[in-house]
């Protein structure tokens, strides 16, 4: 199995809104762990929000960011970017 690394640095696309959306500040805890149960998987028949920490540390990568904190994350600095637009 090959493992790809994802780039380290923010890479800005020639649009604005690529930058918008990068440019946000991270959002609160609180904001996350509500939009979090729309980014959980529905196979595992579990899909509220269990308030995960940010970060985790793997036995082989050290310290990582929990994929559904990212995803909800992400969504959070969308929407500030849109409304940041209006």
């Amino acid at each position: 199995m090959t493992i790809a690394e994802f780039p380290k640095e923010k890479i800005f696309r020639a649009t604005v809104e690529g930058r918008e959306i990068l440019a946000q500040a991270e959002p609160p805890q609180e904001m996350v762990w509500e939009i979090c149960p729309y980014t959980r998987s529905t196979t595992h028949n579990d899909d509220r929000c269990h308030h995960c920490p940010q970060w985790e540390t793997d036995p082989h990568y050290g310290k990582v960011q929990r994929g559904c904190y990212g995803m909800a994350a992400e969504a959070c600095r969308i929407v500030f970017a849109m409304q940041a637009r209006i």
